[in-house]
């Protein structure tokens, strides 16, 4: 498999790092902070001075809100039918893992496919929790491709724009795009308070307990969420957002526990889904991407509370989260009934994931 001109993929990714830090008004300690990469490493990135491995591309993709793929691809979108020779490939430096992108650009698919090849006993550790699209495929270089009339069998590799047959079950046969999972910064959120309401209002209605009763007015969720961005604006907490097509469809949020007793723990809080947008992968996207923006506080401990053997309960075990305990009748549900409540927390150490 042949790779592309390095300084050309170089400045691509140069390019692709500097104008969505700026556009996001991101200084280059803040991008830092939120990825772990270290400022010297992004500066050189920026200048194309360094070819960053599949791990620094990974972390730089997420803290962006951009996917891997668009690290390096180009902007401008192809024809339905990607030939091969107008994929964009990049490899590794550190290992020679090379992907392709097989998929058109530009056409919102509800998948990203891609096409990898991994030399024999290569490894390529990705951070727990990096966000994935709801559809994606990894096939090797050996695989046969299938795309509408193409031959099974054909070797090269080409794609179709998805349509409405693909991805039927999630969207009924809408052409879907991707969903986004990023941190939003106070400024950003306050100037999206109202979308942040609308889901945190859709939620309570839907008969999640959230802290909240059924009846709960738009000034009421309006209130919460501008103390939670003033929280954010200090430095309390983290606001995770995700988005499709512009649309804010989920959000969480990680709060910095203050006391001096407990610098390294942090609590989930509000992890939300609009009712149009479940059943996606959106929640366990939410939550890694709280844990990563503990982990970049230096938080290692996290902690939170869902009532049990409902969706989020379900959602934390997957997870990875430990539950320790159920306490009977903790709060009201939205209808005023009495529920229980089940402790969970989770160990963010690298040593505690092996």
């Amino acid at each position: 498999m042949e790779t592309r001109d390095i300084p050309t993929l170089n400045r691509r990714i140069a390019e692709r790092v500097r104008s969505r830090r700026l556009e996001r008004e991101m200084t280059l300690d803040g991008l830092a902070a939120e990825t772990g990469v270290s400022r010297a490493m992004i500066s050189k990135i920026e200048r194309g001075e360094a070819n960053p491995t599949a791990p620094v591309l990974a972390k730089l993709a997420n803290g962006l809100g951009l996917n891997f793929s668009a690290m390096f691809e180009s902007d401008v979108a192809t024809a339905p039918l990607s030939r091969r020779g107008e994929q964009a490939v990049w490899r590794d430096p550190e290992t020679g893992y090379v992907r392709r992108n097989v998929s058109p650009r530009g056409f919102g698919a509800p998948m990203e496919l891609v096409e990898v090849e991994l030399p024999p006993g290569a490894r390529v550790l990705f951070e727990q929790g990096y966000p994935t699209p709801l559809a994606r495929w990894r096939l090797p270089a050996h695989a046969p491709r299938c795309a509408a009339r193409l031959p099974q069998s054909r070797r090269v590799a080409r794609a179709l724009r998805a349509r409405d047959g693909i991805g039927a079950a999630q969207g009924e046969g809408r052409r879907m795009s991707e969903a986004i999972i990023r941190a939003m910064n106070a400024r950003e959120a306050a100037a999206r308070v109202e979308e942040l309401t609308d889901v945190l209002l859709d939620c309570v209605r839907g008969g999640a307990s959230v802290s909240f009763m059924g009846d709960m007015s738009r000034d009421e969720a309006l209130a919460f969420w501008r103390d939670a961005v003033a929280d954010a604006d200090a430095g309390g907490r983290a606001i995770i957002v995700a988005e499709r097509d512009g649309r804010i469809d989920g959000t969480a949020q990680a709060v910095f526990v203050r006391t001096p007793n407990q610098p390294h723990r942090a609590e989930l809080a509000k992890m939300l889904v609009h009712r149009r947008a479940r059943n996606r992968g959106l929640g366990l996207a939410l939550l890694r991407a709280a844990e990563n923006a503990a982990r970049a506080q230096g938080r290692w401990l996290m902690v939170l509370d869902t009532v049990p053997e409902m969706g989020g309960d379900r959602l934390y075990l997957r997870g990875g989260w430990t539950p320790v305990g159920v306490i009977p009748n903790y709060a009201l549900m939205p209808d005023g009934a009495l529920c229980a409540t089940r402790l969970f927390y989770k160990d963010l150490r690298p040593e505690r994931a092996r």
